[in-house]
């Protein structure tokens, strides 16, 4: 299983940069981008790929907070 969906990822990527690019949008949870999978090499491999995609016109990457946004005001918000 896992080896299918590595071994399909340079396909499902190929949209985002062929000639006529699908429009793409992630959102990743604050928990994602904190984890830490493996040594500070694989780390570093893991966010200069979004990093660089995000360069793309036709991409957009945002991320969710963990903390539950609260009443209005509660943080300084009017």
């Amino acid at each position: 299983m896992v080896d299918d969906v590595v071994t399909t990822r340079p396909e499902r990527q190929e949209v985002l940069f062929r000639q006529r690019a699908a429009r793409a949008g992630f959102v990743l949870s604050e928990s994602c981008l904190r984890r830490v999978v493996g040594g500070e090499e694989v780390m570093r491999e893991q966010w200069a790929h979004p990093g660089s995609v995000t360069r793309r016109r036709n991409v957009r990457i945002r991320s969710a907070g963990t903390r539950p946004p609260g009443p209005r005001g509660a943080r300084g918000r009017a």
